[in-house]
């Protein structure tokens, strides 16, 4: 009995260090587990503060090539409106050597000449006008039958333009050309042009349009006749020839201020 009793309190003993021994081991597995998370977790910071000062950099770097790039951008515009502001300068110096007679004009034949040369009036009419939209006035001469407009490039002063009594420098706000405007007889007539150029001075084309007062009653009506091109071969109505012509009609009464010098 005795035997069997100490057998009982043996297995018990025994079942009890197993359990022991199994919640012993759970417990060193919960704590292993827990430092490997814990290193784990550690080592997810220090990657995603890795991370953090990697993006910090980058965006650093990227904002210093901004800035650089702004700068660089800067200092190029700075460049170019300097180079502009000497180029006006050369320019108007050179303008300047022509209207004293000292300076040769390259006219459109490959001919040169100076104004004394050439010039029929003893009154030197001229302007400054910017003919051709580019922001940079040309030099424009009136001459008694004709019109010239004088670029400067390279030290050489050229013809962009030659035209006649007729023509006249348009430079007022966004319209910028020569208009030329000749009224005549036998019917009544009215005759316009402009004359337009891209901003290196090259011609570029010319708008036309014509009126013939072909009933004599001196007055512009659906009777009369209109045109739309040089050569007066394309007749319009009168609705479809104001489109064009009202705009061109309107610059009659735009006036040029002429300076004047004495030769």
């Amino acid at each position: 009995m005795k035997n069997k009793y100490f057998r009982k309190m043996l297995a018990g003993a025994l079942i009890a260090a197993s359990l022991m021994a199994t919640a012993c081991g759970n417990v060193i597995s919960l704590e292993q587990k827990s430092e490997e998370q814990t290193e784990s977790e550690d080592k997810s910071n220090e990657e995603a503060f890795a991370d953090e000062e990697s993006e910090e950099k980058d965006s650093k770097d990227e904002t210093n090539e901004e800035e650089k790039s702004e700068d660089e951008v800067s200092e190029a515009e700075k460049a170019e409106d300097g180079d502009s502001k000497e180029s006006e300068d050369d320019a108007e110096k050179l303008y300047e050597e022509v209207l004293s007679g000292d300076r040769k004009i390259l006219f459109s034949d490959g001919e040169e000449a100076a104004i004394k040369d050439f010039w029929e009036w003893e009154t030197l009419r001229y302007i400054y006008a910017d003919v051709d939209g580019d922001g940079e006035d040309e030099l424009c001469l009136k001459d008694r039958a004709a019109l010239y407009v004088l670029e400067a490039s390279d030290g050489t002063v050229y013809t962009s333009f030659e035209g006649c009594t007729y023509d006249m420098p348009m430079d007022d706000g966004d319209l910028h050309g020569i208009y030329y405007y000749r009224p005549g007889g036998a019917p009544l007539n009215e005759i316009f042009k402009f004359a337009e150029f891209d901003e290196d001075g090259v011609y570029a084309k010319t708008t036309y349009a014509s009126w013939y007062d072909a009933n004599e009653n001196g007055e512009m009506d659906e009777n009369d006749w209109f045109f739309l091109d040089s050569k007066e071969e394309e007749e319009v109505d009168m609705d479809a020839w104001l489109e064009v012509g009202q705009q061109l009609m309107d610059m009659k009464d735009a006036d040029v201020d002429w300076e004047e010098k004495e030769l």
